[in-house]
């Protein structure tokens, strides 16, 4: 049985174009200024670790790597970064 045009929609029914901006909006990656980066990193290697930048090949999101001695973390988020930071004892 179709709708009549009068129904209103399902409550949560979104369409096709607001889903994909949702999506793009949940997924859209934070990437820190040149200046952010340059200043964790010296942060990071006062605490004796290395924190390198990267870009993956399929899609071009952003991996940030922190490493010291044989150990390394790997993160997709720059917050996680600056998490990673704290916990390390850098900078609040």
């Amino acid at each position: 049985m179709a709708p009549h045009k009068s129904e209103t929609q399902l409550a949560g029914w979104v369409t096709q174009e607001e889903d994909q901006k949702a999506e793009a909006s949940i997924f859209a990656q934070d990437v820190p200024d040149r200046k952010a980066f340059d200043t964790a990193r010296a942060e990071f290697a006062i605490l004796g670790r290395a924190l390198t930048l990267s870009r993956r090949a399929g899609d071009g999101r952003h991996i940030w790597t922190v490493s010291r001695w044989n150990e390394a973390h790997t993160f997709g988020h720059w917050n996680d970064v600056l998490a990673h930071l704290s916990q390390a004892g850098g900078a609040q």
